[in-house]
Formats: structure tokens, C-alpha cells, sequence
């Protein structure tokens, strides 16, 4: 029998296009995260290496894809990027969509524009249906307020190719452990925090179909 709650955060999902997992991760998933968190202060630090730590929370029988299967179905992990958001280390990016996907080997594809090489991953623009088939997640690895700098979100602009924000939201207060997970099109920004303090995110995305071959997409976990 299914779920009622899984089909009912599911229809949710597709009209607003986001969901809070609560309380998903665990204080052992946690310190796995953290350990394989960049150490540096950039923003935008890709996660390249595949240790057991990913593997066991976010590979196929993973903590967190465990919890996006009644969602969502399968998912697979194709990218990890870590956010540590500090004093010395304090920025905002403007409203924007990510339109971007990371693959394992370079293949010319009709539809598929733009390549680019980032920490030796290939990356590239895919058409919007393949964009409509993935998930953006951002797992909290400590507590989170607006102002701390947390992300702002326009609900339902997955909806529209617009790149206006009408009405958008702030990041909710986030503990540790939690997780916001979006459609990739939504648009979004961040601002510089208002406070002192540390944010740490580590930002994972989740493809629910594979690419057209030979494409195939790169994997963290």
C-alpha cells in the first residue's frame, strides 16, 4: 500500500518544488559528511574523491537516497559540491537557475551545449527536460538561520521560464542533519551572511533517469 504521506509530500513537491527532510541524517552520517568536506574556505569546493563516507550515505542503499526512494524512486548521486560560509569567507550569488550537470566522459549529444572541465569533471548544459529530472539537495552539517546567509527560493518558478523572482522564501531555520531538497530549475539565490558565524552546506544532486548513451552521469558515491 502506498504511503499517504510520501504522496501527499510528493504532490507537494511537484506544485511548490521543494521539501524539508527533517531530521534525516544521523550524528555517525553527519561526521562521515564532515570528513570529506573541503577544508579550505572557498566557496564552491568540489568533492571529487568517492570514500566510504559518501558511499554510505549517499550510494545507492545510503541514508539519504533510502529516504528519496518512496519520493522519488531511485535516485543516484552525480555531484557534490561543499559550502563553508565563514567571515573571511562571506558571498552572495544573485537569482539564478543551475543549468548545469556533471557526466562522466566528454560525448557530443544533440541538445546537450556548453562543455566545461571542473576539478577533471566534465560538465555541461543539458536540454530542460533532462534539468526537470533532477534534484538539487542541501545537506545541513551545522545550524542554519537567514541569517547566516542560507539560500532564498522562489516556490513554483520550476514551473516557469521566468528569471524574475516574484514571491520567494528564505531558508528555514536548519539543524544539523537536515536536508532541503529541490527541482534543479528552481530559482534561487544566496546572500552574504549578517551574522558571525559558520554555515557549512554540502550541496548533492540526485538524477532520477539516466542520460541518453553514451552519456552517463558522473557518480559521487
Amino acid at each position: 500500500m502506498a504511503d499517504p504521506k510520501a504522496n501527499a509530500l510528493g504532490h507537494d513537491f511537484e506544485t511548490t518544488g521543494f521539501l524539508w527532510l527533517r531530521g534525516v541524517l544521523s550524528s555517525a552520517d553527519l561526521d562521515l559528511l564532515n570528513d570529506v568536506m573541503c577544508e579550505d574556505d572557498t566557496p564552491g569546493g568540489r568533492i571529487t574523491r568517492t570514500p566510504s563516507g559518501l558511499r554510505a550515505v549517499l550510494g545507492p542503499q545510503g541514508t539519504l537516497p533510502s529516504a528519496l526512494a518512496p519520493l522519488f524512486g531511485p535516485v543516484e548521486a552525480t555531484r557534490a559540491v561543499a559550502f563553508s560560509k565563514t567571515p573571511d569567507a562571506n558571498w552572495g550569488v544573485g537569482w539564478h537557475r543551475d543549468q548545469i550537470i556533471a557526466v562522466q566522459d566528454r560525448a557530443d549529444v544533440p541538445g546537450f551545449d556548453n562543455w566545461s572541465r571542473k576539478s577533471g569533471i566534465w560538465h555541461r548544459k543539458p536540454p530542460a527536460q533532462i534539468l526537470s529530472k533532477v534534484l538539487f539537495s542541501r545537506i545541513f552539517l551545522s545550524k542554519a538561520t537567514p541569517a547566516s546567509g542560507g539560500m532564498e527560493f522562489c516556490p513554483g518558478s520550476h514551473l516557469t521560464e521566468s528569471k524574475q523572482p516574484t514571491t520567494h522564501v528564505e531558508c528555514e531555520t536548519a539543524a544539523p542533519g537536515d536536508v532541503l531538497v529541490l527541482n534543479m530549475n528552481i530559482l534561487h539565490r544566496s546572500r552574504p551572511a549578517k551574522v558571525s558565524s559558520q554555515r557549512r552546506v554540502l550541496r548533492v544532486d540526485f538524477a532520477l533517469e539516466r542520460l541518453p548513451p553514451p552519456l552517463a552521469w558522473a557518480r559521487v558515491a
